[in-house]
């Protein structure tokens, strides 16, 4: 069970890394080779999960490490979500800006 919660918190992980949002707003900031740093280890982690997922039915300490990994990419998850809040409001605060101008030109 706890594999097939760790597949598809990966999964969405590499979604929101993948993200086109994401990535203008990593770049803006200057985080984006720590985005890729990121995305890295996730697939190295991939590749463990594949054995862990077979050895957590007989060690404790995998399924542990298992559970331990899931909350890790739940907090991976919280984080790249306020990254793209803030991207999303970066995107309004410039777009007011836009209106702004053009309601400016036409007074």
């Amino acid at each position: 069970m706890a594999e097939f919660l760790l597949s598809k918190c990966l999964d969405i992980l590499f979604d929101r890394l993948l993200s086109s949002d994401l990535l203008k707003f990593a770049r803006l900031e200057g985080i984006r080779e720590e985005l890729d740093k990121w995305r890295k280890t996730m697939t190295i982690i991939q590749r463990v999960l594949d054995d862990a997922e077979e050895q957590q039915r007989t060690e404790k300490t995998v399924k542990d490490w298992l559970d331990d990994l899931r909350d890790l990419f739940y907090d991976m998850e919280d984080l790249l979500d306020e990254f793209a809040t803030e991207a999303l409001h970066e995107r309004k605060l410039m777009a007011g800006e836009s209106q702004a101008s053009a309601s400016m030109m036409f007074l």
